[in-house]
């Protein structure tokens, strides 16, 4: 559910479960790259079922509500901010379960820039990530950070997703629609828009959800 990360009772109760076990490997492992030049990233929130995966999705980085003095120190679809809540309502309007996949950033780490010694960074962190995710079909960057990051990934592993049958789709950043006088504004934006909403289907169909209009609009 959309921003119920909002609520206090669920913050605690997903920051105890952090270590159960759909989650655990893929924690541990965001554990160990906390360092003293990054700092540490937010884990995968534990309504997330990591261990049966079936999409990874890459954004420019933790959202808003995850990073912070105030931060639930969690990468959620529930996340009380709206690329969170963007990326909620894409996956349930084409029929897909949230909990079903794994949010990630391009530049994982909290308050990391988005340079190209970063980017080249976390690059490097994708071919364990993706080896952590052991029913992955799909990888979905969101962004042109997020496309950077996986495009260095490729330079390094050209193989590593082919191996798997695993599908790499890229689409714009998330973004609230524009209402203004800006007529060449709103174009663009309802042509994003239509992007995502495409891809986002195509994302569906591969993973055998195709999307149906009786879904959220």
């Amino acid at each position: 559910m959309a921003r119920r990360l909002r609520h206090a009772s669920h913050r605690r109760a997903q920051w105890d479960q952090r270590h159960q076990p759909q989650v655990k490997a893929l924690n541990v492992w965001i554990e160990s790259l906390a360092d003293a030049h990054h700092g540490s990233p937010p884990l995968i929130a534990p309504h997330h079922r990591a261990s049966r995966a079936e999409l990874l999705v890459i954004g420019p980085g933790p959202t808003p509500a995850a990073v912070g003095p105030h931060g639930t120190g969690l990468l959620s679809t529930e996340n009380d901010d709206a690329p969170s809540a963007l990326l909620d309502h894409h996956l349930r309007r084409v029929g897909l379960d949230p909990d079903l996949c794994v949010p990630w950033g391009a530049v994982p780490w909290s308050g990391g820039s988005s340079s190209s010694l970063d980017l080249r960074a976390g690059a490097q962190l994708l071919p364990a990530l993706v080896d952590l995710l052991p029913r992955l079909r799909v990888v979905l960057a969101l962004g042109g950070t997020a496309q950077d990051c996986v495009t260095w990934y490729l330079r390094d592993q050209p193989e590593h997703l082919r191996s798997r049958g695993i599908s790499l789709l890229r689409t714009y950043q998330l973004a609230t629609p524009v209402d203004g006088p800006d007529e060449v504004l709103r174009t663009g934006a309802v042509e994003r828009e239509q992007g995502v909403r495409t891809t986002f289907a195509r994302v569906a169909e591969l993973l055998g959800t195709p999307a149906s209009p009786t879904l959220v609009a």
